[in-house]
C-alpha cells in the first residue's frame, strides 16, 4: 500500500500444493473405445425361443424352479409346454406365483401335465428336462433383474434336478389340487412321495443346496478371481477381485491392495462368481436356501479371460494410496455415494479477516486454514484483510458532545442577541413610528452608539467556535453573559421612552374623538325626534283607513251571502216539485211488478222469476234514492237566513278578493311602522346616554410589548480535554476510537490518539 492511499481492505493470498497427498479411493479408468468381451453366456434379451423349444421337442419331463424376480420367458416355458403332449410338467415357483396370468391359465385348463407346488423364494430361475439331460439356468446380479442365460450341459443339469426336487417335495407350503368339482384350487400339500435327505446341506453332482441362514464361506478356496457384486467382505486374497465402489470398508480394501489384490469393479449383471483356472463357482442366494453350482475348466478358463479383459478396459479400480497428481479420472471417496473429479485448482474465499491496528494490516491471517470440497492438487486461499472500523452502534464520543453543546449554546445566544439588536434598528428606521413619534429622534443618536459596540463584541464572539480555540473558552462564554445584560438594559430603555410617548400622544386622540361624538349625537337626536313624530301621524292614518275598509268588506260579504242563501231555496222548490211527479211513477212500477209475479204464481220458469227478481230490487232503491233525496230538498227549500253565521272566507267574489287582498296590504304597513317607533325609541335613548358621558381618558394597552423574559440558561460546562485536530472521535462500550479515511491522516492523528486514549479505525464512510 501507498502512504497517499485511501485505507482499503487488502487482497491477500496463498497457494498450498497438495499434489502429493495421498488418499485410498475407487478411480474410474478412462473409457475404452474397444467393446467389450462377451461373456460365454447368452444375452437375456438376445436368446430366441427356439433355444427352449429345443429342449421341450421330445421330452417327458420338465422341472421349472422360479422366484418373483424370474424374467419372462419363464413363464412362456410354462405356457408352451402346457400345450404340448406327453410332457409331464412340474413347477416350483414363491407362493405369489399363483396369481401370475400362466399360473391362472393352468389352474382354468385343469393342470392338465402339470403339477404345480408353491412355497418360499427359491434361490434362483432354471428349467430342466428328463430328470437333468440338459436346461437353462438364468442369472444376473443378486437381488436384481436377471440379465444372462446359461445353457446347462449335463452335469450341472444334474445338479440342478436334484436341487429342484428337495425344493419341490420338501420345501412347498402350497399345492394345485382339484376340488370337489374338479377344478384346480391351491391348498396344503399332500405327503411327499419323496424321503427327505438326511441333515441341512443337499450335496449335488457340482455343488451343494444349503439353508440361506448358515454360515457363507469362499466358493472356491484359492481363488483367483471373486466376483462379489454385493459387496460383502471375502476371505483369502485372490489376483482379481469384482466389487462394487461402496462408502464402507475402505479399510478392508485398502489391506487387500497392499497384499497385491487388483481390486476392480465393471457392471455387467454377474452374480456371486470365484474362478481359477480348473473350476468356476456360482452362487445362487435369494430366498430361503443358498445354491453354489460349479462349472468345469474350459467354461473356467474362458470366464477367466473374459473378466481379465473387462477389468483392462474402462473398470473402477481401488487404490489405497492414490497421489492427487496421479488421478486422472472421476473418484469415490469413503463415506460419499458422490462421484468427484479432481481440479488442477481450487479457490477456496477466507472472506474478510478483520485487522485489529491499521499498522499491522500485511500481517494478518485467518485463524484457519479449511480444506475445500473439492478435490485439489492445488488450493489458492484468498481473503481479504479489512481494515479496523468502529463497532457498530459507536456513536460519537461524549467529549464530542460537550464541545458541540458548548458551541451551539454560544452559536444560539449569539444570533438570538443579534436578533434583538436588529429588531432595534428596525424599530429606529420605522418611518411611521419616527412620523407618529417626531420627539423620539434626538434621543436615537445614543441607542445607535450603545448598538453598534454590542454588535462589534458579539462578532468577535462568533469569529471561531469554542472547540477550535478550547483555551479562549472561559473568558468568550463570561464576556457572552455580560453582552446579554447590556442588550437587555439597551431593550428597556427604548422601551420604556417609546411608551411615555405613546400615552401622551393617545390621551389628545381620544379627547379629540369625545368632541366628534358629542357633536354627532346631538345632530342625531334632533333628527330622530322629527322623524319619530312624522311616523305617528302616518301610523295614525293608516289605521282609520284599515277600520273603513273592513266594514265596507263586511257590508258587501253579507249581500252576497244572501244572495246565495235565495239561489239555493229556489232551486230546492223546484226539484221537489219534480220528486213529486217522479215518486208515483215508480211506485205504480212496483205495483204492477207485484201483480205480474202474483198472477205467473208457480207457472213462470226460474229464469223469469230471477228477470223479476232484479227489477224490483232496482225500483226498490230508486224509491229510496229519491225519498232520500225528497228530504234533503225539503230541509234545503224551509232554511232560514242567519247572518252570524256567514264565513266570509267561504265566499268566492272578485269583489271581496279585491279588498282583502287591499287589507291584508294596509295591515303590512301598519305593521311595519309599529317595528319603527321602538328602533327610533332606542336610538333617541342612546343619543341621550352618550350627551351625558363626561370624557375619561382610557389608556389602551401597550403599543410597545416588552419582550416575553426568557430565562437564560446556564451555559454547559467547559470540557477539560480538546478535540483532535483530524478524524472522528467515537465511543461505544466504554472505548473511544479515532476514525480516519486516507494513510496520511493516520500518521497525523497517531499523537492524538494517543492523548485521548482511543484506537485508530477506518472511517465509515470508506466504502469496504
Amino acid at each position: 500500500m501507498k502512504p497517499s492511499d485511501p485505507i482499503v481492505p487488502l487482497e491477500q493470498e496463498r497457494v498450498d500444493d497438495l499434489s502429493g497427498k495421498t488418499l485410498a479411493l475407487w478411480e474410474r479408468d478412462a473409457a475404452s473405445t474397444a467393446s467389450a468381451p462377451a461373456l460365454p453366456w447368452v444375452p437375456l434379451d438376445q436368446q430366441s425361443p427356439e433355444s427352449w423349444q429345443a429342449l421341450l421337442r421330445g421330452a417327458t419331463s420338465l422341472i421349472v424352479v422360479c422366484t418373483s424376480r424370474r424374467p419372462p420367458v419363464v413363464d412362456e416355458v410354462v405356457a408352451w409346454a402346457s400345450q404340448l403332449e406327453g410332457i409331464r410338467t412340474y413347477v416350483r415357483g414363491p407362493t405369489e406365483w399363483a396369481a401370475s396370468p400362466v399360473a391362472q391359465a393352468l389352474l382354468k385348463r385343469g393342470g392338465r401335465g402339470a403339477l404345480v407346488r408353491l412355497g418360499a423364494e427359491p434361490p434362483g430361475d432354471w428349467i430342466v428336462v428328463d430328470q437333468g439331460r440338459t436346461g437353462w439356468l438364468w442369472v444376473g446380479r443378486p437381488s436384481g433383474a436377471r440379465g444372462w442365460a446359461i445353457p446347462l450341459a449335463e452335469p450341472q443339469a444334474r445338479s440342478l434336478f436334484e436341487a429342484s426336487v428337495h425344493l419341490f417335495w420338501h420345501h412347498a407350503t402350497r399345492e394345485a389340487l382339484p376340488d370337489e368339482n374338479g377344478m384346480l384350487r391351491f391348498g396344503p400339500c399332500l405327503p411327499s412321495p419323496v424321503p427327505p435327505p438326511g441333515g441341512s446341506q443337499l450335496p449335488l453332482a457340482c455343488g451343494v443346496l444349503e439353508p440361506g441362514g448358515a454360515s457363507r464361506g469362499p466358493l472356491l478356496a484359492n481363488a483367483e478371481v471373486v466376483v462379489e457384486p454385493g459387496g460383502e467382505p471375502i476371505e483369502g486374497a485372490p489376483r482379481l477381485l469384482v466389487t462394487p465402489p461402496s462408502t464402507e470398508g475402505f479399510d478392508r480394501l485398502s489391506a487387500l491392495a497392499t497384499s497385491g489384490v487388483d481390486i476392480v469393479w465393471f457392471e455387467r449383471q454377474l452374480p456371486r462368481l470365484a474362478l481359477t483356472r480348473n473350476r468356476m463357482a456360482l452362487a445362487l442366494e435369494e430366498g430361503a436356501h443358498r445354491l453354489r453350482l460349479e462349472f468345469a475348466a474350459p467354461d473356467a478358463i474362458r470366464m477367466l479371460r473374459v473378466m481379465e479383459q473387462c477389468a483392462a478396459q474402462g473398470a473402477w479400480r481401488f487404490h489405497p494410496k492414490r497421489a492427487l497428481r496421479d488421478v486422472r479420472g472421476v473418484v469415490r471417496l469413503a463415506a460419499s455415494q458422490e462421484e468427484r473429479r479432481v481440479h488442477d485448482e481450487v479457490p477456496v474465499n477466507l472472506g474478510d479477516v478483520q485487522a485489529q491496528e491499521l499498522m499491522s494490516m500485511e500481517e494478518v491471517r485467518p485463524a484457519s486454514w479449511p480444506e475445500p470440497g473439492e478435490l485439489s492438487r492445488r488450493i489458492r486461499y484468498q481473503w481479504r484483510v479489512v481494515p479496523p472500523r468502529a463497532p457498530t452502534g459507536a456513536r460519537q464520543a461524549e467529549l464530542c458532545r460537550q464541545w458541540e453543546q458548548l458551541d451551539d449554546y454560544v452559536r444560539d445566544r449569539v444570533e438570538r442577541l443579534r436578533a434583538r439588536l436588529e429588531k432595534l434598528e428596525r424599530e429606529e428606521a420605522d418611518e411611521g413610528l419616527l412620523t407618529r413619534l417626531a420627539n423620539l429622534v434626538s434621543q436615537w443618536g445614543e441607542v445607535r452608539s450603545r448598538r453598534k459596540r454590542l454588535r462589534q463584541t458579539l462578532d468577535e464572539i462568533a469569529e471561531q467556535p469554542l472547540s477550535k480555540r478550547p483555551e479562549e473558552a472561559p473568558g468568550l462564554v463570561e464576556k457572552l453573559s455580560a453582552q446579554e445584560d447590556a442588550v437587555e438594559a439597551l431593550e428597556k430603555h427604548c422601551r420604556t421612552t417609546i411608551e411615555e410617548e405613546e400615552r401622551r400622544l393617545e390621551e389628545e386622540a381620544q379627547r379629540r374623538e369625545y368632541d366628534l361624538r358629542i357633536g354627532e349625537a346631538t345632530a342625531e337626536r334632533e333628527k330622530l325626534q322629527s322623524e319619530r313624530a312624522e311616523l305617528l301621524r302616518a301610523l295614525g292614518e293608516k289605521r282609520d283607513a284599515l277600520g273603513a275598509l273592513a266594514e265596507e268588506r263586511r257590508a258587501l260579504g253579507m249581500e252576497i251571502a244572501r244572495a246565495e242563501h235565495d239561489a239555493r231555496v229556489e232551486r230546492a222548490q223546484s226539484r221537489l216539485v219534480e220528486l213529486a211527479t217522479e215518486l208515483p211513477q215508480v211506485d205504480e212500477q212496483l205495483a204492477a211488478l207485484e201483480e205480474k209475479l202474483r198472477t205467473a204464481g208457480d207457472s213462470a220458469n226460474k229464469d223469469e222469476r230471477k228477470g223479476w227478481g232484479r227489477e224490483r230490487h232496482s225500483l226498490e232503491e230508486k224509491r229510496k234514492r229519491l225519498r232520500g233525496e225528497e228530504a234533503r230538498q225539503r230541509q234545503a227549500a224551509e232554511a232560514v237566513f242567519v247572518p252570524e253565521e256567514v264565513r266570509f272566507e267561504s265566499l268566492s267574489d272578485a269583489r271581496l278578493s279585491e279588498l282583502a287582498a287591499r287589507e291584508k296590504a294596509l295591515r303590512a304597513e301598519v305593521a311595519s311602522l309599529d317595528k319603527r317607533v321602538p328602533d327610533i325609541d332606542a336610538r333617541l335613548e342612546a343619543c341621550g346616554r352618550a350627551l351625558d358621558t363626561p370624557f375619561q381618558f382610557q389608556p389602551s394597552p401597550r403599543r410597545v410589548q416588552a419582550p416575553r423574559k426568557e430565562g437564560t440558561p446556564r451555559p454547559p460546562p467547559i470540557p477539560n480535554e480538546p478535540l483532535p485536530e483530524i478524524g472522528a472521535l467515537l465511543e461505544h462500550g466504554g472505548k473511544r476510537y479515532l476514525s480516519v479515511s486516507s494513510w496520511p491522516q493516520v500518521k497525523r492523528a497517531l499523537a492524538a490518539a494517543q492523548r485521548l486514549r482511543a484506537q485508530l479505525v477506518v472511517s465509515n464512510e470508506v466504502q469496504p
